[in-house]
């Protein structure tokens, strides 16, 4: 009686078998989760109150770097789909704010930015934001110079950032410039 009046519940369940048993099944499920993984990181740190601008620059370069390493052969259209997506909401950022957050982290200080990224857009959009919040000439060229003792960690930039005692907010705090008003303190 069950047979006839369910004939669907064993037609799933020999779908599902089949499913199960499908390699690429599993190999796209992997892919899912390595593109999803980023993605829950990137939502959980927002929600923390210490979070900064440059933690999700970090988690959505993590999100390009999962897209770009699917298998192109395996799953082509996948893929293809995933980088259209991720591309067209990558264009919604404005990528300089975020270089320029990435940079002011101590635990990055625009290390693996080159020297080019560092002074056409890093430099650029801080001096264009300080500008735009009333900084003159004068304390633009200081902030330029502080940039440049921060990036090449000469005091009072030189103490390392310890992830597991510091917070960004700490770490600047600790940084006393004596000599000149420290404008980099605005930034943080």
């Amino acid at each position: 009686m069950v047979l006839e009046q369910e004939l669907q519940i064993f037609v799933r369940t020999i779908t599902t078998k089949n499913l199960i048993n499908d390699r690429q099944f599993w190999i796209n499920v992997e892919q899912l989760r390595n593109l999803i993984t980023p993605v829950k990181r990137a939502v959980k740190d927002v929600e923390f109150q210490g979070t900064i601008l440059a933690d999700v620059f970090i988690e959505l370069v993590k999100m390009a770097i999962a897209v770009q390493d699917i298998p192109a052969p395996l799953n082509d259209q996948f893929r293809r789909d995933c980088i259209a997506i991720y591309n067209k909401r990558w264009k919604q950022f404005d990528t300089d704010l975020y270089l320029l957050a990435y940079f002011f982290h101590p635990t990055y200080r625009g290390d693996s930015l080159t020297h080019n990224t560092f002074k056409k857009v890093v430099l650029r959009k801080a001096l264009e934001i300080w500008k735009q919040t009333g900084g003159g000439e004068t304390s633009a060229k200081i902030l330029k110079s502080q940039m440049s003792l921060y990036k090449n960690r000469e005091p009072p930039f030189d103490d390392d950032f310890v992830e597991s005692v510091d917070t960004v907010k700490n770490w600047w705090s600790s940084c006393e410039l004596k000599k000149m008003k420290s404008i980099l303190h605005f930034w943080h």
